[in-house]
């Protein structure tokens, strides 16, 4: 409705001039005379209004009825309609017409601009949206990044304490480092040990809501994490089937040595998918290793310590004989030089 409503604006306006003309001006149908004219003004405002264009069809209403009550006025005095030929009749419509077509151009021009500049602010202002967007994300990256440095030397430190107490030959103190090394570095709210006897695993050390009591967990965690040695994660649980109880979210095995025999499970659960990541998951499959090594080590120990100064020769022996010397010499002496600071 809108788009036409020049048209009823312009009737509006010639019924105007045709009422005050009859009621006004009866003898002088059209008003050819009047300068300036009536016509002009309508087509005058119209285009300034409305553009060339719309413009120019008030303009041929607006001429098509002067030219009707010019005629008319000719017929009732009684001389011939071509007398509307007469270039005194046509200035009123020459002089609308030209006014009205420069009105309307610069009408058509200032819209023209007005519509580039509010395109061109549209797009600043789309530009501005996406610049402040992207300065949200790189504040945000800065920010995690900035955090992320400081966990990282937090957690380096956090590492190198910890880690000094899994060089304890107790495999007591062992189990409570693990946990103590999982809390300071991935900060689940539970974790356990949990050693392998028989088709059981008993837990030996917890922190958070873990019990300590015995637990048989599900078999396939048991074939999962010990019979191939690795890490399993929520990630594998949904890829594979696997279902794991208690809602763990990783779970990793405790071997005799970084790639030796299965001995248990270290678990942790109760992460925040924040912290469940790629870094998190390598984190704790490299705990678990450190662990094993360790591990590895009581066990060795416990065993010369058992067998006395026999079973330390017998052992040697066996390693002489089994792993060329350059696998087995550092560890031996290790292990040799904290029997003789313990029993000193």
């Amino acid at each position: 409705m809108k788009k036409f409503s020049f048209i009823f604006e312009s009737i509006a306006a010639l019924l105007v001039f045709l009422i005050v003309n009859i009621l006004f001006f009866p003898s002088d149908l059209g008003l050819p005379g009047a300068s300036p004219h009536p016509v002009l003004f309508i087509v005058l405002l119209m285009a300034l209004r409305y553009g060339f264009r719309r413009g120019l069809m008030v303009f041929g209403m607006s001429a098509l009825l002067y030219t009707v009550l010019v005629i008319f006025a000719l017929v009732v005095k009684g001389e011939s309609p071509f007398y509307f030929l007469r270039f005194h009749y046509w200035i009123p419509l020459v002089s609308s017409f030209l006014i009205g077509a420069i009105a309307g151009f610069v009408t058509d021009d200032k819209d023209y601009h007005k519509r580039e500049a509010e395109d061109r602010a549209e797009r600043l202002k789309l530009l501005t949206q996406r610049l402040e967007n992207e300065k949200d994300i790189l504040e945000k990256t800065n920010d995690e990044l900035s955090q992320r440095l400081i966990v990282e030397k937090s957690t380096f430190s956090i590492l190198y304490q910890a880690a000094k107490k899994l060089t304890t030959l107790s495999e007591a103190d062992l189990y409570e480092a693990i946990l103590d090394i999982l809390a300071g570095t991935i900060g689940g709210a539970e974790s356990a040990v949990l050693i392998l006897k028989g088709h059981e695993l008993q837990m030996k050390a917890a922190k958070g809501n873990f019990a300590l009591e015995e637990r048989v967990l599900d078999r396939e965690i048991f074939e999962k994490v010990l019979k191939e040695k690795k890490t399993i994660t929520l990630k594998d649980t949904i890829e594979k089937g696997v279902n794991i109880q208690q809602d763990v979210f990783m779970a990793g095995p405790l071997l005799s040595g970084s790639n030796g025999e299965p001995y248990g499970i270290i678990i942790i659960q109760g992460l925040s998918f924040i912290k469940y990541n790629p870094t998190t998951v390598r984190t704790f499959s490299l705990i678990c290793d450190w662990a094993s090594t360790s591990l590895k080590i009581i066990k060795d120990y416990q065993l010369l310590e058992t067998q006395g100064g026999h079973g330390l020769l017998e052992y040697k022996s066996r390693f002489e004989i089994e792993y060329p010397q350059e696998t087995w010499g550092a560890s031996f002496e290790q292990i040799r030089e904290r029997i003789i600071k313990a029993n000193s």
